[in-house]
C-alpha cells in the first residue's frame, strides 16, 4: 500500500463569510455607480435623439409651410386646443405618430407628469391633464401647450417624456422641455428653444423652473434641457454640476 498523504485542503467556513462579505462591501460600492452611468447615458442617448426628431420635423415644416412668424398659433379657444391646432397642422406630419390623443381624457390618453420637487408639474396654471399630448412609435411622447409669454411673443411649450409612460415622469429626469415661438408680425429666424438664462449658475439657481431639486415648485426641473443642452447633451457628474452653481443637494440626476 501507498504511504503517501491525501490529506485535503478546503476553506474554513470563516474564510468563506469572510470572502462573501468583501464581495459584498465591493458590490454595494460599484453596483449604484454602475446603474446610475447606465441611466445617465440612456438619459443623454434619449435626449440627443429626442431633439434630431422635432429639429427634423420643424426644418421639414418650416420648408413646407414657410417661417414660424407665419404660422397660425392662435386657433382655437384654450391654450391646450391652440397647441392641438398648431402641431397637427405644422409638426405631426413629419413624426411617426402612434396615437394622437390630443386633448382627449380618456384613460389611455390621460397622463400625469411632475415636477423635479416631485410635485404635480403645472404650467400656465393648468395642470398636465389640459395639455394636447401624442405618442410616437419610439415610445416618447409630446405634451404640448400655447402660451403668451408677452403682447408681442407667443411659444408653444414641448414636454417629451423620452421614455412614454415609464417612470418616473419627472421633469429634467425623462421629461424634457423644448419652446417653439414666434414673435408676432415680425420677420424673425424661427426659434426652437430650450428655455433658461444667460448662465449654468442661474438655470440652476433661479426662480420657479431651476434645474434642482431643492427647487420645491411645480415648474422644477424646466430649465434643465437647456442646461443639458449647454453641457454637450451630456448629464454633468455631481462635482460638475456643483462647479456650475448647483449643490449636492440639489443635484437631480441619478
Amino acid at each position: 500500500t501507498g504511504g503517501g498523504n491525501n490529506s485535503l485542503k478546503a476553506f474554513t467556513l470563516a474564510e468563506v463569510l469572510i470572502t462573501l462579505a468583501i464581495i459584498g462591501v465591493v458590490a454595494a460600492l460599484t453596483i449604484p455607480s454602475v446603474v446610475a452611468n447606465y441611466k445617465n447615458t440612456e438619459i443623454e442617448s434619449s435626449l440627443k435623439s429626442a431633439n434630431a426628431i422635432l429639429s427634423n420635423a420643424l426644418n421639414m415644416a418650416i420648408k413646407d409651410h414657410g417661417p414660424i412668424y407665419t404660422w397660425d398659433f392662435d386657433n382655437g379657444s384654450s391654450r391646450s386646443e391652440k397647441a392641438d391646432y398648431l402641431l397637427s397642422t405644422y409638426l405631426l406630419p413629419y413624426l411617426k405618430v402612434a396615437k394622437s390623443c390630443g386633448q382627449l381624457e380618456t384613460e389611455d390618453c390621460k397622463y400625469v407628469f411632475y415636477s423635479l420637487s416631485g410635485k404635480n408639474f403645472n404650467m400656465l396654471n393648468q395642470p398636465t391633464n389640459d395639455f394636447a399630448r401624442y405618442y410616437l412609435t419610439n415610445g416618447m411622447s409630446i405634451s404640448a401647450l400655447v402660451g403668451n409669454a408677452n403682447v408681442d411673443t407667443v411659444w408653444c411649450f414641448l414636454y417629451v417624456d423620452i421614455n412614454g409612460w415609464k417612470k418616473p415622469n419627472k421633469m429634467g429626469v425623462d421629461i424634457f422641455a423644448f419652446n417653439l415661438g414666434q414673435t408676432a408680425g415680425k420677420k424673425t429666424p424661427y426659434r426652437f428653444i430650450f428655455s433658461g438664462y444667460t448662465s449654468m449658475e442661474e438655470d440652476i439657481k433661479t426662480g420657479a423652473y431651476a434645474c434642482s431639486v431643492e427647487n420645491d415648485t411645480p415648474q422644477s426641473g424646466y430649465f434643465c434641457t437647456h442646461l443639458l443642452r449647454a453641457n454637450g447633451w451630456k448629464v454633468p457628474s455631481k462635482e460638475e454640476y456643483i462647479d456650475m452653481g448647483g449643490t449636492a443637494k440639489g443635484y437631480p440626476w441619478y
